[in-house]
C-alpha cells in the first residue's frame, strides 16, 4: 500500500471526513514502543480501525511535563531501547498497511536537540509522519522546526496555552493542521478539566482561527469526551491508553493476550462519544 501525500492533506482530508460525518474525532495517544517493540505497529493499526482518527506517537523522553502513567510509558520505552530512529522505523511501518490515518509526532526538546530540525522534519515526512508537537524547546528551535517542517510538508502543531488572547494570537499565527488547545491546565493525567472553562476557550479560540481545533489534557473517560464533543473537531486522549496498556503488562513487563482487546475498547468507548447528534 502506498501512502500517497501527507503531510498537511492527510490531516486536513481527516478533518473534512469528520465533518462530513458529524464526528468529533479521537486522537490517540501511545508512546513509541508501547507496549512492546515488536508489537507497537499492530497496536496502532488495531487502534485506527478501532475508531483513532489520529495517531499522537510519543518519542521517548523524560517526559517531565506529564503525568505519572505517560512517565512510566516513556520510562519503558526507553529502556527498550527506543528512540526517534527506531519509532520513524515504527512510523514507515505503519504508514505500508494505513495510507489514511494522520501521525503526530509528539516530542521534548531533548530529542530536537539530539536529532537536529533539518533531520528530524526530513525523515519523519520520509517515514510517512505529518505533524510534529514538541514542548519545552525553545523559540529558536521551535522557529528552525517549523522552517523544516513546512519545507517537509509537515504541520508544527501550536499550542494555545494560558487564557491570554494576545498570547494566543502569537502562538497560532502561521498555524497549519490544527491547534491543540489544553482542555485542562497542569500535566497530562491531572486534575479533570473543568469542560464549562475548557468550552468557553475552544469558543474564544474559534474566533481566532479557521484551524481545526483539537482538545486535550484531561480527558480520559467517555462521559468528558462526550461533554467536550460538540465544541472541539476532535479530542486527544493518552492517560487513559498508558493506563490499559500498563495493566495489561504481565509480571515480567510483556503484553499479555488480551491487551491489544482493552485498549482497543476504550477507544471504540471514546470513539463512540464523539458523535454528535440532531
Amino acid at each position: 500500500m502506498t501512502a500517497g501525500r501527507g503531510g498537511i492533506d492527510r490531516i486536513s482530508q481527516r478533518f473534512r471526513k469528520l465533518a462530513a460525518e458529524r464526528r468529533c474525532g479521537l486522537a490517540a495517544f501511545v508512546t513509541a514502543g508501547e507496549p512492546a517493540p515488536e508489537a507497537a505497529v499492530a497496536l496502532w493499526l488495531q487502534l485506527a480501525r478501532a475508531g483513532a482518527d489520529i495517531l499522537e506517537i510519543g518519542l521517548p523522553a523524560e517526559a517531565w511535563l506529564d503525568g505519572p502513567a505517560i512517565q512510566a510509558a516513556h520510562r519503558r520505552a526507553r529502556a527498550r531501547g527506543i528512540d526517534a530512529a527506531r519509532t520513524l522505523a515504527a512510523v514507515a511501518e505503519f504508514r505500508r498497511h494505513d495510507a489514511t490515518t494522520p501521525i503526530v509526532l509528539m516530542g521534548y526538546g531533548e530529542t530536537l536537540r539530539a536529532c537536529g530540525a533539518d533531520m528530524l522534519a526530513a525523515d519523519a515526512a520520509a517515514a510517512g509522519a505529518d505533524a510534529m508537537l514538541f514542548v519545552s524547546a525553545a523559540p529558536q528551535e521551535l522557529a528552525a522546526l517549523d522552517r523544516a517542517a513546512r519545507a517537509n510538508d509537515l504541520a508544527l502543531i501550536r499550542v494555545a496555552f494560558g487564557e491570554d488572547e494576545a498570547k494566543w494570537r502569537e502562538e497560532i499565527e502561521g498555524a497549519r493542521g490544527f491547534v491543540y488547545v489544553p482542555a485542562a491546565t497542569g500535566g497530562t493525567g491531572g486534575a479533570d478539566p473543568t469542560v464549562d472553562t475548557a468550552v468557553r476557550r475552544l469558543a474564544r479560540l474559534r474566533q481566532l482561527t479557521p484551524l481545526p481545533l483539537l482538545a486535550g489534557f484531561g480527558v480520559r473517560t467517555p462521559e468528558t469526551f462526550a461533554a467536550l464533543a460538540p465544541h472541539a473537531d476532535a479530542i486527544a486522549v493518552g492517560t487513559a491508553f498508558a493506563r490499559e496498556i500498563e495493566a495489561g503488562l504481565d509480571a515480567a513487563g510483556e503484553p499479555a493476550a488480551a491487551l491489544a482487546g482493552r485498549v482497543c475498547a476504550l477507544a471504540r468507548r471514546l470513539a463512540a462519544a464523539g458523535l454528535r447528534r440532531g
